[in-house]
């Protein structure tokens, strides 16, 4: 295993050609070591579009040099059953300058002139090309970066590829969106681009499978879900439009925010992706969720980007600097990623990290190819050890060591750094996912591209759905809604009752103990003597502030006004049997004021019967201040109201009393000196008795008796056949 070299050792093997080693000492006898070299060749642009083939050419040179220095600098071992040989590798890096005539030409050479082992792929643009040509030869052609199917599809024998589809890379972001109720998603593509026309063909039938229709909120019909679409039709472009037309993607921008788009599926190419990412800056528009294919997996696209626009940006790569991946060659993602920083000065693209990968997965087919063989025979020449058919091993074969080479290969599983590597029936990788990038902003504005996605494999929790960049503050009686309705304006008002005090509060909340709601943003302590009462108005309002118990309001509906402290002869607040808080009630024995709420005790307590019905505090046939008079009907006799008799009654009754009076006043009288003291004593007496002074149940006893000894006009009811009142008793 080599994981480290010195950085001298390093820069020295990174040449792109390197010398071919002289074959040890002894190397023709039996069991002796050998080394020898195995030809590699590449074809890799440095200008306009294809200039990103040379992250593939150094991470090819990444391979050779860890290669070669391993063992001891003595390289791949390869292993068989009479002994092991020691190989090193050559390669030839040639630039055709983006140009498909030069490219053919070179491929040409190193495959005929130069007489390559085994071709190393270049970029998707010349891939059927290249395929077809090292095909037709016979030689292995095994692609770092090609993800389209159809150069795979195309049927090329020895044709392979370690990149994976890129029709699954926005597999596993749109099952995301599924699982976070996204609704709206809108797709754009650069159509006569075969790598971004696939990509987003295939995020069509990733959302199609999980549904072609979502309910969807309308705020405006009053929160009720209607059907809508899943799918805004998919806009499609050219290059050459796009680049005629500076607007075109500001006016994108409005078509979304007309049709309220929540995320968008870009499938572009660099400038374009880039454009599209300042048209949505520039609006201010926010995304629950953006991916774009190319750039934002880029340190140089990213640099300057805007970080609270640019956080959390998806995109796709076959391989980030942050998964975590692990091999015996090259060790963990992070340590290839350090030791190629150290080689190059920058961190290792996906491009890089796949050429690497291309190379050690040979190697390791190579060496597996020739496990059970007898290899001695070849001497160390890798020539002879690929091309020679006559090679004895255990399955008895007929073929060459080239094809076994091949069938190894095309059988591999493994894991590796990159990810693991197996193989189809087309020859490409399908033994992992792509990665899901997300550009994650950290508290100082850096952004760092992290992988998200597959979970087993990712650095960090994907962000879905975003935050809204362009929202406004929340201010105080508002709140910070993570509901997805609520993505385009999070800022929502507080329910009557609750309330926030900061800006940027994640939740409204009740007013505390002993304070009622005076709107969104204040809640008041109740008045001194009252106390809250939710079951009043809710805690809405002063009017929720009731008296405490033994307390009363002295007006009625006057809620959250102080109270005054129950009185002697009454029951107040929750003592009311049925009553409310700030009510007041006399007890049996008194008597209460409507208006003024002032309680009295009643003359003849058994009278006032108390209670909260105020309207009826006096026993039947008595009314009036302190229940102290009679009801119509009733006639008083002896301080209590009696029901009038019918008029014969009443009329002898009336015939009979004045028979008696004359007799005693006129005839006992004036021959009874006593009987006249007593009557006129009768008289005084009435009269001191209808001064009220609290008398003695036993005095008020006497007065009684001398209201009938002193023949008091009341006994005669005469209220019951007439108006009477205290002028006709003093006349």
């Amino acid at each position: 295993m080599m994981r480290s070299l010195r950085p001298a050792a390093m820069a020295l093997a990174a040449v792109a050609v390197v010398v071919i080693v002289s074959r040890l000492p002894g190397a023709a006898g039996q069991g002796s070591r050998s080394t020898s070299v195995f030809r590699l060749g590449a074809v890799l642009s440095s200008v306009n579009e294809t200039r990103t083939m040379q992250d593939a050419r150094k991470g090819y040179e990444m391979f050779a040099a860890t290669m070669n220095a391993s063992a001891g600098g003595r390289g791949l071992r390869v292993g068989g059953r009479d002994g092991e040989l020691y190989f090193k590798f050559r390669l030839t890096s040639l630039d055709d300058h983006n140009d498909a005539a030069s490219h053919s030409a070179l491929v040409e050479r190193l495959l005929t002139e130069d007489d390559v082992h085994f071709m190393l792929g270049s970029h998707p643009k010349f891939a059927i090309q290249e395929s077809d040509m090292a095909n037709a030869t016979g030689k292995i052609l095994y692609h770092c970066c090609v993800g389209p199917d159809e150069v795979y599809k195309a049927g090329f024998r020895n044709v392979f590829g370690v990149t994976v589809t890129n029709r699954r890379y926005t597999e596993l972001m749109v099952s995301s969106i599924n699982l976070n109720a996204i609704d709206r998603v809108a797709i754009v593509r650069q159509a006569d681009n075969i790598f971004t026309n696939t990509t987003c063909g295939a995020a069509v039938d990733f959302l199609s499978r999980f549904h072609q229709t979502v309910d969807v909120r309308n705020e405006e019909d009053g929160g009720n879900r209607t059907r809508v679409p899943l799918l805004t039709p998919v806009i499609n472009y050219t290059q050459s439009e796009v680049e005629g037309q500076p607007d075109w993607f500001r006016q994108y921008v409005e078509d979304l925010r007309a049709s309220r788009a929540e995320a968008v599926i870009a499938c572009a190419l660099l400038p374009e992706g880039r454009r599209l990412f300042d048209a949505l800056h520039e609006a201010r528009y926010p995304l629950k969720s953006f991916f774009i294919t190319s750039g934002p997996t880029r340190e140089d696209w990213v640099a300057d980007l805007d970080p609270t626009a640019a956080d959390s940006l998806l995109s796709a790569a076959q391989w980030s600097t942050e998964v975590q991946y692990e091999d015996s060659f090259f060790g963990k993602t992070r340590e290839y990623s350090a030791n190629f920083t150290e080689m190059f000065g920058s961190a290792p693209s996906a491009l890089a990290a796949g050429a690497s990968a291309v190379g050690y997965t040979l190697s390791e087919a190579i060496k597996s190819a020739f496990r059970t063989c007898d290899i001695m025979a070849s001497e160390g020449d890798a020539d002879r050890l690929l091309f020679n058919a006559s090679m004895k091993c255990e399955d008895q074969r007929n073929i060459t060591g080239y094809e076994r080479v091949r069938l190894s290969l095309k059988a591999l599983n493994m894991d590796t750094f990159f990810g693991k590597v197996r193989f189809d029936e087309y020859q490409r990788n399908i033994g992992m996912d792509p990665v899901t990038t997300q550009i994650q902003v950290n508290g100082t504005g850096y952004k760092h591209i992290v992988a998200v996605l597959p979970v087993e494999a990712a650095s960090a929790s994907l962000v879905m759905p975003a935050e809204n960049a362009y929202r406004n503050t929340c201010i105080a009686g508002q709140f910070l809604s993570q509901q997805p309705e609520h993505f385009f304006d999070p800022c929502q008002r507080c329910e009557r009752g609750q309330v926030t005090y900061q800006e940027d509060e994640p939740s409204c909340r009740s007013c505390p103990p002993y304070h009622y709601w005076e709107n969104e943003t204040s809640c008041v302590v109740c008045p001194e003597t009252t106390e809250l009462s939710e079951a009043v108005t809710g805690g809405i309002g002063i009017e929720s502030c009731v008296c405490k118990e033994h307390y009363y309001h002295r007006e009625v509906n006057n809620s959250g006004e102080e109270c005054l402290k129950c009185p002697d002869g009454a029951v107040c607040g929750e003592g009311i049997e049925g009553g409310v808080r700030g009510g007041i009630c006399p007890e049996a024995g008194f008597w209460i004021e409507v208006d003024t709420k002032q309680v009295y005790e009643c003359e003849d307590p058994g009278n006032c019967l108390g209670g909260c019905n105020l309207t009826g505090q006096c026993r039947t046939g008595h009314s009036g201040r302190l229940c102290s008079d009679c009801e119509e009907g009733y006639y008083n006799f002896v301080g209590q109201c009696y029901s009038c008799l019918p008029s014969p009654v009443f009329i002898s009754m009336v015939v009979a009393l004045l028979v008696a009076w004359y007799i005693l006043n006129v005839v006992v009288s004036s021959n009874v000196a006593s009987l006249d003291m007593l009557l006129s004593w009768a008289q005084l007496a009435n009269i001191i008795g209808e001064v009220d002074l609290n008398w003695p149940e036993t005095l008020s006893f006497m007065f009684n008796v001398a209201n009938i000894l002193d023949f008091d006009v009341d006994i005669l009811s005469p209220s019951c056949l007439l108006t009477w009142s205290y002028k006709q008793n003093f006349i």
